[in-house]
Order: C-alpha cells, then sequence, then structure tokens
C-alpha cells in the first residue's frame, strides 16, 4: 500500500539509502536536502530508524556524511539481506522489522523504489510504502 507520509503510529522508518537518502550532486553521492533534520525529528517521537540497501553497509557506512544520520539508525542492512527468489529480488524488511521488535503493519518503507525492488519488498510483508522521487528535494513533507 503506498501512502504519502509517515503515520503518527509507525514505530519504524526503513529508508532505503540510495534516493530518499542520498542524491548524486557534481559526480558526487550528498546528503539530500533536510534528511537530517527528518531523521533528528523521528528520533525526537521515539521512532526506531533503519537502512535498508542493495549495496554492502561497508560502502553505505563510507560515505563521510554518514556518521551525521548514523549514529540515529538502529540497524544498517545491506546486500546481505536482499534475496533473490529466481523470480525477483526483493530486501528482507521482515528481517529488520524482526530484528527491532515491530510488526510490519507498524514499518513504513521510504524509497525510490528503483527497477520496483522497493514496492515488491514492501508488498512481500505488509509495509506500507512511500516513494521519494527526485523531484523530491525535501523530506520534510514526509511528516504529519
Amino acid at each position: 500500500m503506498e501512502i504519502q507520509k509517515i503515520p503518527q503510529d509507525a514505530e519504524l522508518v526503513i529508508f532505503d539509502f540510495y534516493g530518499p537518502l542520498s542524491v548524486e550532486s557534481d559526480g558526487d553521492l550528498k546528503l539530500r536536502d533536510n534528511a537530517d533534520k527528518l531523521i533528528f525529528r523521528l528520533k525526537l517521537q521515539s521512532k526506531k530508524m533503519a537502512i535498508s540497501s542493495t549495496s554492502h553497509v561497508e560502502e553505505i557506512i563510507s560515505f563521510p556524511w554518514f556518521a551525521t544520520i548514523g549514529v540515529f539508525m538502529n540497524g544498517v542492512y545491506g546486500k546481505e539481506h536482499v534475496v533473490d527468489n529466481g523470480e525477483a529480488k526483493y530486501k528482507d524488511l521482515g528481517k529488520i522489522c524482526q530484528d527491532q521488535g515491530v510488526k510490519p503493519e507498524k514499518a513504513v518503507f521510504i524509497a525510490d523504489d528503483y527497477n520496483g525492488v522497493d514496492r515488491r519488498s514492501a508488498e512481500r510483508f505488509g509495509i506500507p510504502f512511500i516513494r521519494v522521487t527526485s523531484e523530491n528535494t525535501d523530506l520534510s513533507y514526509l511528516l504529519n
């Protein structure tokens, strides 16, 4: 189910790394405008947060600006948590929910839906999905 804003009762916010949190600018990968402010506000609301990516964790945490947001994350899940069942790939968002002690319906997945992997992953585990596009330069619109 695609939604537009982070529900007030969400207990866990899962971010796709490339796209929603980071954008390419002048050949470099940079933190998206106000992503740090969104994460800080979610932490003030006592939301758990995690990152899910098709890249290796080492690559994700290697960006110098990652320290700005990484301290607020309850987990970073990389390529080792991507499942290929022979028909399609999906991110194991169920594992993230299980690790964080949150029911899937109380989580939300924010992603750019590159190649349909993100939407398929959310649907597989019954997690509400928010699609962030390149036009959404400021993430503050995600808050209620």
